[in-house]
């Protein structure tokens, strides 16, 4: 069974709520993918301010505290548990988000272009930087444009490729999944904290100049001086869970 998440403690009341038909998959360990972002800012995270009522960026909070959240679940559950977190990230698509901003002919112009764009980057590159100057609904192809002349490969643009990450953390062998990245630079499902202060992966889709979709893992390099915060945020979550079932009349459980 497979659960994607997207919000932190909302989200994580709902792996709780499943989690015993998670745990009781017939096909291996049940699988919970949290759908973060190359956008997660460290300090964009406020810690008194967990729920992001009053933070001017909370997207970039929220993904980055989806990120703090998931190792700790990983750490805390290990490389045996009945249930297996990962961390997945789709990188720039195109998507219902942005109906509202590009509505009817600019929607299709817009995607006309990230597709032309990748075989005459340079053209349509200094191209849009002339157009932008005169036309400012097409600034938003500019950066995009930019991106993929210097080589951005998180520019993925559709969903299809988005979606590599996820397909593949759902269908692949768990040992071909690595959680956690060594000091020695080998990936593993679980370190030894006593002898390796080891990094949780993200693993992002990739797509490159002509299409070539990939999928690549990048250590999460602010954990050691966010793990505290990330096991007092689970532990946040875990409180604000129980008392929702006290709150709705069910028991708690431990």
């Amino acid at each position: 069974m497979l659960v994607a998440c997207g919000i932190s403690s909302f989200i994580y009341f709902q792996c709780r709520a499943l989690e015993a038909k998670l745990a009781a998959s017939r096909t291996g360990p049940g699988r919970v993918l949290w759908m973060s972002s190359h956008q997660a800012i460290a300090d964009a995270h406020d810690a008194e301010d967990w729920q992001a009522v009053h933070n001017p960026k909370p997207y970039e909070a929220t993904k980055f505290q989806i990120d703090l959240i998931r190792a700790e679940l990983s750490r805390r559950v290990g490389p045996s548990a009945s249930i297996r977190y990962f961390t997945v990230d789709p990188g720039v698509v195109d998507s219902s988000m942005h109906t509202a901003l590009d509505a009817g002919i600019k929607f299709y112009i817009k995607m006309i272009t990230f597709y032309i764009v990748r075989l005459f980057v340079p053209f349509f590159f200094f191209f849009l930087v002339f157009v932008t100057n005169t036309s400012g609904w097409l600034n938003c192809l500019c950066p995009f444009s930019q991106a993929r002349l210097f080589g951005s490969l998180q520019h993925n643009i559709s969903a299809w490729n988005g979606a590599a990450a996820t397909v593949y953390v759902c269908l692949a062998p768990l040992a071909f999944i690595p959680i956690f990245l060594t000091t020695a630079g080998t990936p593993v499902a679980q370190p030894d904290k006593q002898k390796d202060a080891a990094l949780p992966l993200r693993l992002h889709s990739q797509t490159d100049l002509i299409g070539r979709n990939t999928i690549a893992a990048t250590p999460f390099r602010t954990w050691p001086e966010y793990e505290k915060e990330a096991s007092r945020l689970v532990d946040r979550c875990e409180r604000l869970y129980q008392t929702f079932l006290t709150a709705g009349g069910k028991a708690a459980t431990a």
